[in-house]
């Protein structure tokens, strides 16, 4: 079952994809290494945006006509100091040396401005996302 994570077949060929085209642009130069790190992070907050929505459009099909209005700030919320929590540790661990462009690991929105412009990230996030 786990070997077959690491062999390319039906299930897992778009994981395989990303891993191919992100992998090809870091060997051409187009994309810095960081940029693909941080690209996974992105993707944290994007999923988390895209089931605000799903919540949103799911209550309405509910048939209770009670408001989601609670649960989906208290979501956005959770989530979003889970995603800081997170994003400390990781700024922490990569600014550790001062060499990086991060200067100030509880500069979150300074450090986040950073990543999205790194080297490559324009083609980062299209691969994530989609």
């Amino acid at each position: 079952m786990l070997f077959s994570v690491f062999v390319p077949n039906r299930h897992n060929s778009y994981a395989w994809m990303n891993i191919v085209f992100l992998v090809s642009f870091l060997l051409m130069g187009k994309i810095a290494p960081y940029a693909i790190l941080f690209g996974y992070f992105l993707e944290t907050l994007i999923i988390g945006v895209f089931n605000v929505f799903k919540m949103v459009a799911a209550s309405r099909y509910d048939g209770s006509g009670k408001s989601i209005g609670f649960l989906v700030l208290f979501f956005m919320f959770h989530y979003g100091m889970f995603v800081a929590i997170q994003s400390l540790f990781v700024f922490v661990i990569v600014g550790i040396d001062g060499q990086t462009f991060i200067k100030e690991p509880f500069h979150i929105i300074e450090n986040y401005r950073g990543i999205l412009s790194l080297e490559g990230m324009t083609y980062v996030l299209p691969i994530l996302i989609t």
